[in-house]
């Protein structure tokens, strides 16, 4: 893998817009919150957003300032999140691509779903 000194700010964490629901009803005031940093395995820091009356978020994309651009190979990113909502905290989607992440235009998260929440593009 190689680099070159262009600094820059890299996209790490795409926009994820969707909605979460209850049983096929839109859960009103969900806290969606996602990881900023961390420590190892372990996340030192959040943030989150609370859904609309329809149920809707947006989590923002997330940029970091970097000092090199990767000039052979594509870098791995993984992102995701988690909910609460009435004091139970739910597992959420995660996802994970290579090279330039384009954003979750649309997701809907079931909270009583038992499937995988799959927010990768994939290639």
């Amino acid at each position: 893998m190689g680099c070159a000194p262009i600094p820059h700010a890299a996209k790490i964490v795409p926009e994820i817009n969707g909605h979460i629901l209850l049983n096929g009803v839109p859960a009103v005031g969900a806290e969606v919150i996602q990881c900023i940093s961390h420590d190892g395995n372990k996340c030192t820091k959040n943030r989150s957003v609370k859904t609309d009356e329809k149920g809707r978020f947006k989590l923002k994309a997330r940029r970091e300032f970097r000092w090199y651009v990767t000039l052979l190979g594509d870098e791995m990113f993984a992102y995701g999140f988690r909910v609460k909502y009435n004091g139970v905290s739910y597992t959420g989607c995660s996802g994970t691509d290579l090279g330039v992440l384009e954003n979750v235009p649309n997701i809907t998260y079931e909270l009583t779903s038992k499937q995988e929440c799959n927010l990768s593009h994939g290639w």
